[in-house]
């Protein structure tokens, strides 16, 4: 996780740590946008972090909030 919080910092991704109620750790990372839906920009983005992500073992990524946030948390 810290290579992966690492990785977003270099890339200027907006993150926070979090603390799931099951106690696994995780980071949430932003991906506001403006309008009603959506820019392909953002869509792009969640695939540059998912791509990144699934070179990990053990670490799952879900889109949050219509696509204003990806979590990233371990599955162990």
């Amino acid at each position: 996780m810290k290579r992966i919080a690492k990785w977003l910092d270099e890339n200027n991704f907006k993150f926070e740590k979090v603390t799931m109620t099951s106690g696994t750790q995780g980071l949430m990372v932003d991906t506001n946008y403006t309008g009603y839906y959506p820019k392909k920009e953002t869509y792009q983005a969640h695939d540059l972090i998912k791509n990144k992500c699934s070179r990990f073992k053990g670490i799952k990524t879900e889109p949050r909030g219509s696509y204003t946030g990806l979590l990233i948390t371990t599955t162990n």
